[in-house]
C-alpha cells in the first residue's frame, strides 16, 4: 500500500513527529508512506526523512486567523493550484490512501477524489470554531472514507463523525516509551544544563509557544503556586513563531509583572528535537491550553511516559488520558488557581506524587506507545481502501 499524508503546519511539532513514527513503523507492513509539507518546513523535513521516510516539500498554504485576512486571501487564491499539483502527485506515485492531517486545510482530500484515491481524514485537534466545523464536515463526510480522530471527545466535537460505524477509529498520538522514560541520570543531566538546582521542584511543559497553548494562564498559575511553594522553578520548552514577537514580549512582561524572573524562576528554550533529553528535568507536567485547541497533545504522552503526574486544562480529548487523582488532574481552562491547588496537592504529599508517576508511566505504555497508534493508522487505511473500492464496485455495476 502507497499512502500520502498531508501536514500544512510548517513549525515542527506533534503532528510531523507522529506521522514520522508511524510511517518507519507501518514500512515493517508493506506500508510505503510519502509526507508532503510546505516548502519553508525544512526542520520538520529533516526530522521526518531521518526516520527513513520519503518527503516530498512543495508550496502549500494554510487557512489562519480571521484577522490575518491579506493571507487567507492568498490561501483560497492557491487553492486551485495546489489541489492539482497534489492530483498529480498522487497520480505519479501511485498513491493508494490519502491522509488529510487536521481540518482547516481540504486540499488533500478534494484531490484524492480527482486522483481516484481512497482518503483518510485525521481530525486532531478542536482549534477550528464550532461554526467552521459544522460548515466543513458535510465535505469531509462525502470526501473520506475513513475518519481517524484523536480520542472520542474530538469525534463528538465535529458533527457526523460519531455515525459512520466502523469507518470511525480513535488513537492517541505515539510516543517512544523506551525513548521518554524515568532515569535519574537523564534528570541531572537536563537540569545540569537547564541550570536548575538539583533539589528544588520543577514543573514544565511543552508546547509551541502559541495563544492557543495558554502560557499567559502558565505563567499566571506558575506565580499563584509560588505563593505556598516558593522554591518552585518553572520551565517551557517551545519552539516559536518569526511573526510573534510581540506575543512573546507580552507573556514575558506578564512573568516579570508577576515576579517571575527569566531565566531563574521561569526558564524558556525552544528545545529542537530534543525533548526527550530535556524534559526529565521536570517533577511534574502542566498542559494549560486554551478552549478550541488540542486533540490529545503528544506532549502529554510523552510527560507521562516520563513518570510524571500531569495536571492539564479540560479541552479536547485530554480529559480521556490523564486519570482524575491517579494519573494527574483535569481542570477547566483558563483557570490558573485551580491548576495551583491542583499542583500544590500533589508536590504536598510524596506518597501521592510517587504513586501518580508510577501510575503515569503505565498509562503511556497502555495509550501512547508507538505500535498501538500505527496499528490505527493501518487499520484506518485498511478500512479506507476497503471502502473507497466498494464505492468503485457499486459505481461500476450502475453504469
Amino acid at each position: 500500500m502507497k499512502v500520502l499524508s498531508i501536514i500544512h503546519y510548517p513549525v515542527a511539532g506533534g503532528p510531523h513527529n507522529r506521522v514520522g513514527i508511524v510511517s518507519s513503523l507501518l514500512q515493517r507492513h508493506g506500508i510505503d508512506t510519502l509526507v508532503v509539507l510546505p516548502a519553508e518546513a525544512d526542520e520538520a523535513a529533516r526530522r521526518i526523512r531521518d526516520r527513513g521516510v520519503d518527503v516530498h516539500q512543495m508550496p502549500l498554504h494554510r487557512l489562519r486567523t480571521p484577522r490575518l485576512v491579506g493571507r487567507n486571501a492568498a490561501w483560497a487564491a492557491s487553492m486551485p493550484s495546489e489541489i492539482r499539483a497534489l492530483a498529480r502527485l498522487i497520480r505519479e506515485r501511485e498513491i493508494d490512501v490519502v491522509a488529510v492531517n487536521a481540518l482547516a486545510n481540504p486540499h488533500a482530500g478534494i484531490a484524492a477524489r480527482l486522483a481516484g484515491a481512497a482518503c483518510v481524514w485525521e481530525l486532531i485537534d478542536t482549534f477550528p470554531p464550532p461554526a467552521m466545523r459544522r460548515a466543513y464536515m458535510p465535505m469531509v463526510l462525502r470526501l473520506s472514507d475513513a475518519i481517524l480522530t484523536t480520542g472520542v471527545r474530538v469525534a463528538e466535537l465535529h458533527p457526523g463523525t460519531t455515525d459512520l460505524g466502523d469507518r470511525w477509529l480513535t488513537f492517541f498520538p505515539c510516543v517512544d516509551v523506551e525513548r521518554f522514560k524515568p532515569d535519574p541520570e537523564s534528570r541531572a543531566r537536563a537540569r545540569a544544563e537547564l541550570g536548575l538546582p538539583s533539589d528544588v521542584p520543577v514543573v514544565g511543559n511543552v508546547a509551541t509557544i502559541s495563544p492557543m497553548k495558554g502560557h499567559a494562564t502558565f505563567i499566571r498559575a506558575a506565580a499563584r503556586l509560588r505563593e505556598t511553594n516558593p522554591d518552585v522553578r518553572f520551565v517551557i520548552l517551545g519552539s516559536r513563531h518569526a511573526d510573534r514577537d510581540d506575543y512573546y514580549d507580552e507573556l514575558w512582561s506578564l512573568a516579570g509583572d508577576l515576579g517571575l524572573e527569566l531565566g531563574r524562576d521561569l526558564i524558556v528554550q525552544d528545545p529542537g528535537p530534543r525533548v526527550a533529553e530535556l524534559a526529565p528535568a521536570f517533577d511534574l507536567f502542566w498542559m494549560t491550553s486554551e478552549p478550541n485547541s488540542e486533540g490529545i497533545p503528544t506532549a502529554i504522552g510523552e510527560a507521562k511516559a516520563l513518570g510524571l503526574p500531569v495536571v492539564t486544562t479540560d479541552v479536547g480529548s485530554t480529559s480521556e488520558c490523564v486519570t482524575e487523582g491517579v494519573s494527574g488532574y483535569v481542570v477547566p481552562p483558563n483557570d490558573p488557581e485551580a491548576i495551583a491547588v491542583a499542583t500544590a496537592r500533589i508536590l504536598g504529599d510524596p506518597v501521592l506524587a510517587t504513586s501518580m508517576s508510577e501510575q503515569a508511566r503505565k498509562e503511556s505504555i497502555a495509550q501512547f506507545a508507538a505500535d498501538r497508534g500505527a496499528q490505527q493508522h493501518r487499520r484506518a487505511y485498511e478500512v479506507a481502501l476497503e471502502h473507497h473500492l466498494s464505492k468503485r464496485t457499486s459505481s461500476s455495476r450502475r453504469t
